[in-house]
């Protein structure tokens, strides 16, 4: 009963002669018919810094991608743009759970006016990537594009997203940008007041200039006349 209480394989971490841990698989085995053993040990250390480092960096992208005020989204490379996933941001930005979003299309929640020109876009990169299988060349594919996406109030809301396409899903992060639209829109409208309220000034003075050398002129003939009826 003892004996079987003894494990035949663990990991350890094994000190080297030159002072390094080392991380080890022990592998021990009874040799039958006797109270001996043998053992073997195999160095891991390699392997298990990979998994380390994997391990961080994938806490690293969960801490990124759950905290970050924008959408980061990952959707089907196809004609309907399934969503696949969809970080928790959405709830902030457009009031959704992500319940609300996964398994559906990301057309659905596009503006009508916008749909037909992010199809064609997206049928230009489906023809794109089949030439790329083809060719067995790898070009990046890479857009920034604006569209309109409802919120689940109801609210037309401007976006930007970049995509990427990564195998055979796209990748997209997206922010909004209505206020910023809004913001453009109020100073391009106040710099065209200003561009009318300049052209005002420049044309009265352009007419008050004028009445000056008119006066001037009717003046100095009225000092000629005065001259002559002197002499």
């Amino acid at each position: 009963k003892g004996k079987e209480k003894v494990p035949k394989r663990y990991e350890a971490r094994l000190v080297s002669r030159a002072g390094e841990i080392r991380y080890g698989i022990v592998i021990v085995d009874m040799i039958p018919g006797t109270s001996q053993s043998v053992t073997w040990v195999l160095d891991i250390t390699e392997q298990s810094q990979a998994v380390e480092t994997l391990r961080k960096s994938e806490e690293q992208l969960r801490l990124i991608t759950e905290n970050t005020t924008d959408s980061i989204a990952i959707t089907t490379f196809d004609l309907k743009a399934t969503y696949l996933y969809i970080n928790p941001s959405i709830k902030f930005l457009m009031g959704y759970d992500k319940e609300d979003i996964l398994g559906k299309s990301f057309f659905d929640f596009i503006h009508p006016d916008d749909k037909k020109a992010l199809i064609t876009l997206l049928k230009k990169y489906i023809i794109l990537k089949t030439k790329n299988v083809i060719s067995g060349k790898k070009i990046p594919i890479t857009e920034r594009i604006e569209f309109r996406f409802k919120n689940k109030m109801g609210n037309w809301r401007y976006m930007q997203s970049t995509l990427n396409v990564v195998g055979k899903e796209i990748l997209a992060v997206t922010r909004d940008i209505t206020d910023y639209n809004e913001a453009e829109k109020k100073i391009k409208a106040s710099l065209k007041e200003k561009e009318v309220l300049l052209k005002e000034i420049h044309h009265r003075v352009k007419n008050n200039m004028q009445i000056v050398v008119s006066l001037l002129r009717l003046q100095s003939y009225t000092a000629k006349d005065k001259k002559i009826e002197d002499m």
